[in-house]
Formats: structure tokens, sequence, C-alpha cells
């Protein structure tokens, strides 16, 4: 499922009850419920926009419903100017043990021209924040060959 719009009020309530509900539904399918789970990936977009108490109810909700192996990696993407210290302590919390940034690069001036909402030092700070509160496995995007992208740049960012 894939949710476009700002994630707020009365149209971010009906998405987040389909995705709880379409999960509901997934979870009784035969062909699902004989699967064993290694790994779950949530992201594509940003979805740090759940807030501490959706994200324990849908990791309450995805553990309840589906058979997870006992090495289970739980992943989600996280923006990285979402500073939110406490609902990034709840995703540790609850169970996700790797986290994925959409850094795309450490050059500010890359960052401005992509228009990018975070800043470097925002990525900095996030990736920092994610390793003091424990998460065992970080994750950073990184985009090559941006439009006027200098070698330097690129260098840089690996």
């Amino acid at each position: 499922m894939f949710y476009l719009h700002g994630y707020k009020g009365e149209v971010w309530k009906e998405f987040y009850t389909g995705l709880l509900t379409n999960l509901r539904m997934l979870a009784e399918l035969p062909s699902v419920r004989c699967l064993n789970f290694g790994a779950m990936f949530i992201g594509g977009g940003s979805p740090n926009c759940f807030s501490a108490d959706e994200l324990r109810e849908l990791m309450t909700v995805i553990r309840s419903l589906f058979a997870c192996d006992d090495n289970f990696e739980a992943t989600i993407e996280w923006y990285p100017s979402d500073l939110d210290k406490e609902k990034l302590k709840c995703a540790h919390d609850v169970g996700f043990d790797r986290i994925s940034f959409g850094v795309q690069t450490f050059s500010e001036r890359l960052a401005t021209s992509i228009r990018q909402r975070h800043t470097p030092t925002d990525s900095d700070r996030i990736i920092k924040t994610a390793q003091d509160i424990g998460f065992p496995n970080v994750n950073i995007d990184i985009i090559s060959s941006l439009p006027s992208q200098k070698w330097e740049e690129m260098e840089n960012d690996i």
C-alpha cells in the first residue's frame, strides 16, 4: 500500500485504518498463513509519519498476525529531518532493529539543488541519534550521478 498525501487529519486516519484492515485480510489468506517471515521492510516515502502509538499498534498487529523467524529483521525507513527522538526510540523499542535514512547526499550544494527538506547536518544528527538509541543496523541511501555532481562530492558521500 502506498500513501502519497499529508499525514494528518481524517484522510490519514482512513489510510491507517485501511492499512490495518489490509494486514488482517492478508493474514487470512492460506498462501500467507503457511509462511514464516524472516524480514519486514516498512518503507517508501516516509513511514516515520506514524505516531509513536501507531508504531506500537502496527508492530503488535504484525507480530500477532504473522509467523516470524527467531532472527526476524524489521526495517523502517525514516526521513532525516524527523528528529523526534521519542518516536525514534519507540521504533527501536517495539522491535525495529534496522533503520534506513534517505540521506541522498551530504553535499550542501547538491541538497539545495535537489530541494531536499533536510540538510546534511540533519542527516549527521539523525544517524548519530539512531546509533545512540541502539539500532544495530543503520542504512543510508545515497544517490550518485546527481545533476552537476562533482566526483569529489560523490567520493565524500561514499
